[in-house]
């Protein structure tokens, strides 16, 4: 399922997690935290709610996006979006591409994501064939990628239960589709990525320091004072 729309976001709210109680202790036990670690989490617990005004959302036969969805919502333009305009910087890998590509083949899930012809995103699940100085080969649902060349981000992800071990990484970087659309070839640009042991307390250790360390960049970045 894909879900498009429009997101209005929220003031930060203090203590997130407790707005939402039982909700949110499905995935994460909140409410049963001691009072310590929900100090020492301050931060993480600092979130910002986002609400999304749905426009339209695709349901496939199968996690695979194997055959044609059934769209429901604002129709969807068939027509493939058209080929961007190629960086200025140039469209070849900016990083080790083999590398990359050993790293998130690593990790079960993969996700590559560009903007459609109405400016909405669309992501499609991936699998990460091999890498090369050329870049990075992706197999793909026959039809569901389509041809040309553009911005694309690729992330690929492993979530253990409850979401207390995460593994991500994070890349963006230009897209060659060509052939039939079957011989999809990503450069990647950038990376991050960001990892949680699968150890509630770790967890909390972690999530409490990344915290704070991510409030200290944003204030020597000067988006926070």
């Amino acid at each position: 399922m894909l879900v498009q729309g429009r997101a209005n976001l929220s003031d930060p709210v203090p203590d997130y997690p407790a707005t939402l109680g039982e909700r949110w202790d499905r995935f994460e036990p909140w409410t049963s935290t001691p009072t310590i670690w929900k100090r020492w989490q301050r931060i993480y617990a600092l979130r910002v709610q986002i609400d999304i005004e749905v426009e339209r959302i695709f349901v496939w036969p199968d996690l695979n996006c194997l055959g044609d969805p059934t769209v429901h919502g604002t129709p969807f333009s068939c027509s493939p979006p058209a080929s961007q305009r190629k960086p200025a910087k140039g469209e070849g890998p900016r990083l080790n591409a083999e590398r990359a590509a050993a790293k998130a083949a690593r990790l079960p899930h993969s996700l590559l994501g560009w903007v459609g012809p109405d400016g909405y995103p669309i992501a499609v699940p991936v699998e990460v064939v091999a890498g090369g100085p050329a870049g990075i080969s992706l197999r793909a649902a026959p039809g569901s990628v389509p041809p040309g060349e553009r911005r694309a981000g690729l992330t690929s992800h492993w979530f253990a239960a409850r979401a207390t071990g995460q593994h991500q990484r994070k890349y963006t970087g230009w897209l060659t589709v060509s052939g039939d659309g079957d011989r999809l070839l990503y450069a990647p640009h950038t990376q991050s990525t960001h990892r949680f042991p699968a150890s509630r307390t770790l967890y909390r250790l972690v999530s409490g320091a990344a915290g704070r360390l991510g409030v200290r960049g944003a204030r020597q970045a000067g988006f926070l004072h």
